[in-house]
């Protein structure tokens, strides 16, 4: 058995330190993890904090240099912040029409799309991962700059009006790095270096790019049957990703995030609103201007990312009203880690939390899952007029839809040899099969 504990301090939660029987309450919850690469947890309380790191210690590097971790779909966090450090000096404005800093560079349909409209995913424009994965490149391919001008250098047809939906999308932070490097001249890693990690002491922070040596080592795993392998991510997505940090830097900046004091701080948690005030919202919760989701939990205000990457996987759960944040960070090849972040929540905040709402219960009557069915539905799939990538497959015995973008899945349960239930804690949804692809609706409804 190997554990690694990088740090360790009780704090006070509420008026109460975490008890003894808490913080056993917790570390059980990593248990499973003590002979796999690493997997950390981060708490903050005010202006304390405690931080564990549970697993084997297979990366090679300096003796006391704190794991570094990708963050994947956590990245757009720190984009959005870099732009409205611009928008606090002047430089730009957010009602400011993207081509006013986009060339022809850009082979997309920008007219009318403003930097608002960008932070809140309502461009309308087509879908960055799901692009990529178009293209072919899986979590360890080599995925650079030229990749990324390559795919949006072709034309390519706009789904919607601006600020006609709201689709989650990386998209939007691509194209605010590519306008905060015109604006600024500098790229957004020397840019974030500069303005934002270096003046609060994050040494081992940083946007990764392809011409660096300082993020060749990073190394995730992956578990293939009982073999744990170390593999190397090698996108440098500047924008949607490609952001490194350690757990002890992450803290310090979350840690600072809950200070008011600056125009950046208060907006960062302000959810975006349209001038008729309807809110941009996504079924993660309402989109704040730091790219991260927002909703009711059990009579308390959540706001919550999470991220994922090849091996790395992120997420991050933050309690405004009791000054608490909770952070997971995994090298271990789990897709995602935020069960455990929430199953801490819980473990300090059960007396404060609500009763939990139970999901309704599925009226549908599901059958068995036949070859039939599985030949039919079992692919990968395209919608040409919203950009959407999708797949299903089948896993351990189960059909399961894979939501690309959002390195997300969820259990499919056959309702007839046409329909397949998705199962999720919110409404009904359900998928029908039409011949020609699939359908996906929601309470009966395309």
């Amino acid at each position: 058995m190997s554990i690694l504990i990088i740090s360790f301090a009780y704090i006070s939660v509420l008026g109460q330190e975490i008890t003894q029987s808490q913080t056993l309450a917790i570390d059980a919850l990593f248990s499973d993890f003590e002979e796999t690469p690493s997997i950390s947890y981060g708490i903050i309380y005010k202006n304390q904090i405690v931080n564990k790191t549970f697993g084997t210690n297979n990366q090679a590097k300096p003796e006391n240099k704190p794991e570094q971790f990708r963050l994947g779909g956590m990245s757009p966090h720190f984009t959005a912040y870099a732009i409205l450090k611009l928008i606090e000096q002047k430089q730009i404005k957010l009602e400011d029409e993207i081509s006013n800093y986009l060339g022809n560079e850009i082979g997309l349909d920008i007219q009318n799309i403003t930097i608002k409209d960008l932070l809140s995913h309502s461009s309308g424009l087509p879908e960055y991962w799901a692009l990529k994965s178009l293209k072919g490149f899986d979590a360890y391919d080599s995925f650079g700059p030229s990749e990324a001008e390559e795919i949006f250098s072709k034309p390519l047809l706009s789904l919607n009006k601006p600020k006609e939906k709201v689709f989650f999308s990386g998209t939007g932070p691509y194209l605010l790095a590519k306008i905060l490097e015109n604006v600024t001249g500098m790229s957004l890693a020397e840019f974030t270096q500069k303005n934002m990690f270096a003046p609060l002491n994050m040494k081992n922070t940083f946007f990764c790019s392809s011409n660096s040596s300082n993020n060749q080592n990073i190394i995730s795993y992956n578990k293939k049957g009982d073999i744990i392998e170390p593999q190397i991510v090698r996108h440098y997505d500047s924008g949607p990703a490609g952001l490194v940090t350690t757990m002890p830097d992450l803290l310090l900046w979350f840690q600072n995030l809950s200070l008011k004091e600056n125009m950046v701080n208060q907006k960062m948690d302000s959810s975006i609103k349209y001038k008729d005030q309807e809110i941009a919202e996504v079924p993660n919760g309402k989109i704040t201007f730091g790219q991260q989701f927002k909703y009711k939990f059990r009579g308390t205000d959540k706001i919550w990312d999470y991220g994922h990457i090849g091996g790395f996987a992120s997420s991050i759960f933050r309690f405004p009203e009791y000054d608490i944040s909770v952070i997971i960070l995994s090298k271990n090849g789990l897709t995602y880690n935020g069960h455990l972040g929430m199953q801490i929540s819980e473990i300090l905040l059960k007396d404060k939390f609500k009763p939990e709402e139970r999901p309704k219960e599925s009226t549908q009557k599901t059958i068995l899952l036949t070859d039939k069915i599985k030949n039919k539905f079992i692919g990968s799939y395209f919608n040409s007029e919203n950009y959407l990538y999708r797949s299903i497959n089948l896993i351990n015995d189960t059909l399961r839809y894979q939501m690309h973008e959002y390195n997300t899945s969820f259990i499919l349960l056959p309702l007839n040899e046409n329909e397949l239930l998705v199962k999720t804690s919110h409404e009904d949804r359900k998928i029908k099969y039409t011949g020609n692809g699939i359908t996906f609706l929601i309470n009966g409804k395309n």
